[in-house]
């Protein structure tokens, strides 16, 4: 089975929100989000009509980072819409396809802060099965403009304002630990999170004789 990052997308300026277009009905959506000064896990409509799930949140200094999940994009299109989002919002949203017909479960998350230093971000080691999806959030508290890039086998496609970056890969192993290149050190907060495609089953043939 082939797993694959297929396209994404940002929220530009610290827009309250953001569109994917051109998607797979089938493929799997996620979303994550850094919110600064919000007391609560801000709450989203989606204008294409998909249907989300809260994978997990965590607060970090002044930020609320979360996560949602579309197991099977029942749309071509998807335009979450915040409220109660905060002022300086960054965030992310990504697709992804798994090759013949198969169907995405979600499995856990863990989250995190640390001290990282340049040139590598790296999250907490997250439980696995060989092929899952893995799944990493980094986020500087503090400053924009970073330059990330692939580490590890993590591959980066994608972040919002230089500061909240997403990295992916296929795993391996049984325990992946997330990690992203960055030219600079810095307190991050991270999550990280897995799923699995798991493909149809083969139908069974019955074959009568005749006698």
């Amino acid at each position: 089975m082939s797993i694959a990052y297929v396209q994404g997308n940002n929220n530009g300026s610290f827009a309250a929100s953001l569109t994917l277009s051109g998607i797979t009905v089938g493929n799997l959506l996620v979303l994550w989000g850094r919110f600064f000064g919000v007391g609560s896990i801000p709450t989203f409509t989606d204008g294409g009509g998909n249907t989300w799930h809260v994978g997990g949140s965590f607060s970090n200094g002044s930020s609320i980072y979360a996560m949602w999940y579309c197991l099977a994009a029942s749309f071509t299109s998807s335009s979450p819409a915040f409220s109660g989002q905060g002022s300086f919002p960054e965030i992310v949203i990504e697709e992804f396809s798994a090759s013949g017909g198969a169907t995405w479960t979600f499995g856990s998350q863990t989250n995190g802060t640390g001290s990282q230093s340049s040139p590598t971000w790296s999250g907490g080691a997250q439980t696995v099965s060989v092929g899952d999806l893995v799944l990493g959030l980094f986020a500087n508290e503090t400053a924009n403009g970073i330059t990330f890039g692939s580490s590890s086998g993590f591959s980066y496609h994608l972040d919002s304002q230089g500061n909240t970056v997403v990295t992916d890969k296929v795993a391996t192993g049984t325990s992946e630990t997330p990690k992203v290149a960055s030219n600079t050190s810095a307190t991050v907060g991270w999550m990280s999170a897995n799923f699995t495609a798991t493909a149809p089953a083969t139908p069974q043939r019955r074959i009568s004789f005749i006698d």
